[in-house]
């Protein structure tokens, strides 16, 4: 069960190993430190993602979760029903 949603969003590994490069070298890299969070829209084939990340207050570590973007009278709108962590907070 995903605690953000309570709904794991259900990915295939090519769909988590796109998002996840997607993350490693384009998100990362222009996210901002001090920017409270950020979207980024994601297209792989037909469907089509938003990540959102932010930095967690409490560990200052960057977190990322995925959610899947559905099409409603020909504009998208972001589906938070279900979702993905592509990075969250490690207690490590």
């Amino acid at each position: 069960m995903n605690e953000h949603t309570g709904f794991e969003l259900a990915l295939s590994h090519y769909e988590k190993g796109y998002l996840t490069a997607y993350f490693d070298h384009v998100a990362m890299p222009d996210f901002q430190d001090g920017v409270e969070q950020e979207w980024y829209g994601v297209g792989i084939g037909e469907a089509v993602f938003d990540l959102n990340v932010w930095i967690d207050e409490d560990t200052s570590q960057i977190v990322c979760v995925v959610y899947q973007c559905v099409e409603k009278d020909g504009e998208w709108t972001t589906d938070t029903s279900t979702s993905w962590f592509l990075r969250e907070v490690s207690n490590d």
